[in-house]
């Protein structure tokens, strides 16, 4: 975050404790809170693909990567940042 001052990190916001604790690592490391978003679920497919219209790069997670939502992501034209891992559902 550090390195691209204008980056925002963008999450589902669940379960809410999660983002608290997010939140407080973001103003230990001195990094202002508006940079994290916490969204909430959307039901629509055309929605869900709306959102990556914002969006610059997708960072996919480890151990259980996106699947799914990584194949939406390459659709829409985004690249994907992602670590192999050795579990099948790490690919």
């Amino acid at each position: 975050m550090r390195a691209v001052p204008t980056g925002i990190l963008c999450l589902l916001e669940r379960p809410a404790i999660a983002g608290i604790r997010l939140q407080d690592q973001f103003r230990r490391a001195g990094l202002a809170n508006g940079r994290i978003r916490f969204l909430q679920p959307v039901h629509l497919k055309r929605e869900h693909l709306a959102r990556m219209a914002a969006t610059d790069v997708f960072l996919d997670t480890l151990t259980y990567n996106g699947h799914t939502t990584v194949s939406d992501v390459l659709w829409a034209g985004l690249p994907v940042v992602t670590c192999p891992g050795t579990e099948w559902p790490s690919r």
